[in-house]
């Protein structure tokens, strides 16, 4: 994994994560931060980095406890 930015940037969104991979990554990486604050404009990224030459994001979880368990189903 790619070392975190630092922890004191005031926003840990994409655009502050982008500079650590490769810039062939920067249409797709822009087209899912837009994606992302149209859903919540304070996402907040926990993980990202490259391996492999995939690229792998985290999004930390927006939900209050007990009200999302991450699974599917109805």
């Amino acid at each position: 994994m790619t070392p975190e930015p630092s922890r004191s940037a005031a926003v840990r969104q994409i655009p502050v994560w982008a500079a650590t991979v490769g810039p062939g990554w920067a249409a797709l990486l822009d087209r899912l931060h837009h994606g992302l604050r149209a859903l919540d404009a304070d996402y907040r990224i926990e993980s990202f980095g490259t391996k492999f030459g995939g690229l792998r994001v985290t999004v930390a979880d927006r939900f209050i406890e007990g009200e999302f368990d991450g699974l599917g189903g109805a």
